[in-house]
């Protein structure tokens, strides 16, 4: 289908790829930006190393999504304020909590919530880029798309392992109550 026909008020399918890859873009620069803050303040070694290798396929991927967009002359016209918001508060935040379990815990829920809202813009992207005929653009993004998925779930293994870690240690120290039981 020409792009010309599947335009809908004063935006084309075109025009929105072009601003979908801008906002994947800015939120790789978010990544770039705010992330070594949040590596710094873990105190997981496994997770700062996570962290610190998010920082790597953020930054290659910022270079990849830079390739596809020197292909279009227009500028960003939209960027991702929800995600700088996200990890500019929880950088902030974070900060002040004591270094542990808990505060790791939360680092990966917003890492998480981080690479979860990036997911649906790569799709759409991907989607775009093979109904417009950018079938070049489709490898970068889904290679993307797999390096978030990827990270997502090696954060849920950092979660369940602290999670088991705590289990283990809060069941050899439970204090017996009263009745014969133990009180967590």
């Amino acid at each position: 289908m020409p792009d010309d026909a599947s335009e809908t008020g004063r935006y084309s399918l075109s025009d929105l790829y072009v601003d979908v890859l801008w906002n994947a873009d800015v939120s790789a620069r978010i990544m770039l930006v705010k992330l070594p803050a949040l590596a710094d303040v873990a105190s997981d070694p496994e997770l700062v190393t996570l962290l610190h290798d998010c920082l790597g396929i953020a930054s290659h991927h910022h270079t990849a999504l830079e390739n596809v967009l020197a292909h279009f002359g227009e500028p960003a016209r939209v960027h991702n304020p929800e995600m700088e918001t996200l990890i500019g508060h929880a950088s902030q935040r974070l900060s002040e909590w004591v270094p542990g379990d808990t505060k790791d815990l939360a680092l990966c829920a917003v890492v998480r919530t981080a690479l979860h809202m990036a997911i649906p813009q790569i799709e759409l992207a991907m989607n775009l880029a093979g109904a417009l005929g950018y079938d070049a653009h489709i490898e970068p993004l889904a290679s993307l798309l797999h390096d978030i998925l990827l990270t997502d779930a090696k954060l849920v293994t950092v979660v369940r392992g602290r999670l088991d870690a705590h289990t283990q240690w809060t069941a050899m120290h439970a204090v017996p109550s009263a009745r014969g039981g133990s009180r967590l």
